[in-house]
């Protein structure tokens, strides 16, 4: 419990009483994910990569996105932790697919 609220207060989420703040708190405490990810969505808006954000949320939401079939799951999975780059690799995918 008490990391849950290191991390809000870090993000700016709560104040020293430990009350949102407001309005980065109030907004973080409506979306609906990770307040990691909430707090990542909520600068996106600022520095204009929201449609790039939200891919990237979804895409790290789910396990195993590129596998087809059941027997090439362990293969993903090995590539995944291989792969640094993965969140690029999707979003140059999702939004550059030329």
């Amino acid at each position: 419990m008490l990391q849950a609220v290191e991390l809000l207060y870090a993000l700016g989420a709560l104040n020293k009483r430990s009350h949102l703040t407001d309005p980065e708190g109030t907004r973080l405490a409506e979306i609906p994910l990770h307040p990691i990810f909430g707090k990542m969505l909520l600068a996106s808006v600022e520095m204009g990569c929201t449609e790039e954000i939200l891919i990237i949320a979804a895409m790290t939401q789910i396990q195993n996105v590129f596998v087809n079939a059941p027997n090439e799951k362990h293969k993903a999975v090995s590539q995944h932790h291989k792969d640094k780059n993965v969140i690029v690799m999707i979003v140059t995918v999702l939004i550059c697919p030329k």
